[in-house]
């Protein structure tokens, strides 16, 4: 595993500076890693899910190499300072989350800042199980559909069946996005 300065370090350069979502991102990934024994390089098989969606989520990247894009890693958008850890092999599985309520001033170091509070005074923590669908388990696809209205090809059980046929989410609940002609 790498040291927390060199993780910093990592982070920094991947996410542009260093705030607070980065500190305790890397510590807190870091301190999961200790309670499940995963001191060593070989997470091969860790999934980490993440509820946030800001400084955390690339935090997790810098401190492990993990990704999204290889299915370690999974978004729960629930607006936490938290993460969940869990073992394929085994299914063990730590759930953290900040629970100190003191955030730096504006003008603070944040590494100094938050160097003052322990693990345990910074993170809450509790042993989890997470029930994962074989379609979001790492590895090829399992399951691939093609949407009947638009033709877009599905992977991972990501559309519905609606009135006896299969649709993309957009198809069936409208799109995120609006198209622009030119």
């Amino acid at each position: 595993m790498l040291t927390f300065d060199e993780a910093l370090t990592r982070a920094e350069h991947y996410h542009g500076h260093i705030c607070s979502g980065q500190v305790l991102g890397i510590r807190m990934i870091q301190h999961g890693l200790r309670l499940m024994g995963l001191e060593n390089d070989n997470l091969r098989d860790l999934m980490v899910f993440v509820e946030s969606d800001r400084c955390v989520l690339d935090a997790v990247y810098a401190a492990t190499g993990l990704t999204m894009g290889r299915r370690r890693v999974k978004l729960k958008p629930h607006g936490k300072t938290a993460m969940s850890l869990v073992d394929l092999n085994t299914g063990l599985g730590f759930r953290l989350w900040v629970k100190c309520p003191d955030f730096p001033p504006p003008d603070a170091d944040c590494k100094t800042w938050w160097a003052q509070y322990t693990d345990d005074q910074l993170f809450g923590v509790s042993k989890v199980h997470i029930a994962i669908p074989p379609e979001d388990l790492p590895g090829r696809p399992k399951y691939e559909a093609e949407c009947d209205a638009c033709g877009a090809s599905v992977l991972d059980n990501r559309h519905v069946e609606q009135d006896g046929r299969t649709l993309c989410l957009d198809c069936a609940n409208g799109p995120y996005w609006t198209e622009v002609t030119p």
